[in-house]
């Protein structure tokens, strides 16, 4: 049995937290919203020194569990540039009216564009025969229940999200969605770096290579 603490204890990190119930324990919380505390408290049968007012407040404390779900969220736009020329943008709004994952994917032989909550996904392809521009393939994977992770769902993404993460740190083998350690680490950078963006008023630039060395190199 894993043990983790929530950080950030909105519905989407509840709803990671009770994906596994019989793998993983909750053992503490860190929000500055003393509701969601005590919510969370009752929940999970926590007691008052397992409750935080911050990431900071609990980050000085010795280790208390084996992992955290990060559950904050915030709003951000990210414009990426890759060495091998691709770009890429990432935009996250939160607090939306209609909660939405859509993803456009640019080649140069054609496109693919979805959205989620849609179950579907869109493959495009340059037709060059007069009076056409595009021919394009719809393909409907019929996935349905809570498709806006109202309540940690995703169309069942979010349960596989954990439960692969389990499987993964307790060494067993887990599905061909997992991404490796390294992609996990340099998606994460990106984050960092972007607000470094903004704080700095510039680009940051970041050797992938390096940064993964130097963390390969620590002792955890």
């Amino acid at each position: 049995m894993f043990t983790c603490i929530i950080v950030g204890a909105g519905h989407r990190a509840v709803g990671y937290a009770v994906a596994c119930p019989d793998r993983m324990k909750v053992v503490g919380v860190a929000d500055p919203s003393p509701v969601r505390r005590k919510i969370t408290a009752k929940r999970f049968g926590l007691e008052p020194s397992a409750c935080f007012e911050s990431a900071e407040a609990l980050a000085v404390q010795p280790k208390l569990a084996d992992f955290i779900i990060n559950g904050t969220m915030d709003h951000q736009s990210v414009l990426v540039d890759f060495e091998d020329g691709c770009t890429a943008t990432l935009n996250m709004v939160d607090g939306c009216s209609k909660p939405s994952r859509s993803m456009h994917l640019i080649g140069t032989r054609g496109e693919m564009q979805g959205c989620l909550e849609e179950s579907k996904f869109t493959i495009r392809k340059i037709d060059p025969r007069p009076g056409h521009e595009y021919a394009e393939e719809i393909v409907d994977l019929n996935v349905g229940g809570d498709m806006t992770g109202a309540h940690g769902g995703h169309g069942g993404g979010d349960g596989r999200l954990v439960s692969d993460f389990l499987d993964y740190i307790g060494g067993q083998q887990p599905s061909l969605s997992t991404t490796s350690i390294e992609d996990s680490v340099a998606g994460h950078l990106i984050g960092f770096c972007a607000d470094r963006s903004l704080v700095e008023s510039r680009i940051i630039n970041i050797n992938m290579k390096m940064q993964l060395a130097a963390i390969a190199e620590r002792e955890f």
